[in-house]
């Protein structure tokens, strides 16, 4: 029933888009569906396209598994020592608040072309799962406190037996949300700091020569490894 209902919201975006492409009647604006997946087709069979894809990708596991460590292991101190939420909490506010344009901007004068991709994405990434981390910490039951201070335990004890299990789900959850919103990012990244690789260097050249179905088409690349990675993720759900 899920996948049906699943299913029918692709028809009826897939119509919507059919039907905005009849009314704006200008394929350099806006080509149809039908045009962009005969370009999809034509690039499955071109090298370049997974170069491409795996350079992406690259940069966006590496910023997800920077982002994602001091995220965790700053939250199972906070477990112990709540006050470090104080020390941190600045950090968070200029990260969410800092313009992604701007940082950007500025990050590319600093690093090479790679590393400033990276940097980006983990300014971006590491307040929200910090953040998704942290909803889960607060959770913790009162219950199993009490019972922690009345037999207390070493740090790294009580780490492994209750708060690392404790973690594990939400853990997973937010590794999978680093990813989709990762190759966002990074791709954003490739493209105003005019690097001379991944997908966001084919989009950039797309979109300098207007054409739009490339530009989709890549899109469509990206989106469609994203669903394949999150489905993967939930199929394999059951084994954590």
């Amino acid at each position: 029933m899920v996948n049906m209902r699943k299913a029918i919201g692709v028809v009826v975006f897939v119509m919507l888009w059919f039907f905005c492409f009849l009314s704006v009647n200008n394929e350099i604006i806006l080509p149809s569906p039908i045009q962009v997946f005969e370009r999809m087709l034509q690039m499955f069979f071109h090298l370049s396209t997974y170069t491409a894809l795996m350079q992406t990708f690259f940069l966006v596991v590496v910023s997800v598994i920077l982002a994602f460590l001091p995220a965790y292991i700053l939250n199972l101190v906070c477990f112990r020592y709540l006050c470090l939420l104080d020390y941190i909490s600045p950090m968070l506010t200029f990260c969410k608040s800092v313009p992604t344009i701007s940082l950007t901007l500025f990050v590319v004068f600093l690093f090479s072309s790679k590393m400033s991709c990276i940097v980006i994405c983990w300014v971006v990434l590491f307040p929200s799962l910090f953040t998704m981390i942290r909803q889960k910490v607060s959770e913790f039951p009162s219950t199993l406190q009490d019972v922690m201070r009345l037999y207390p335990n070493s740090f790294i004890k009580e780490c492994r037996a209750i708060y690392i299990p404790y973690l594990k789900q939400n853990s997973m959850d937010s590794l999978r949300f680093g990813i989709g919103f990762g190759c966002k990012i990074i791709v954003m990244a490739e493209i105003i700091g005019q690097v001379n690789f991944g997908v966001g260097r084919q989009v950039n050249m797309l979109r300098q020569n207007l054409d739009m179905c490339g530009v989709l088409a890549w899109t469509g690349w990206l989106i469609l490894i994203v669903i394949i990675i999150d489905s993967i993720w939930k199929g394999e759900k059951r084994f954590y």
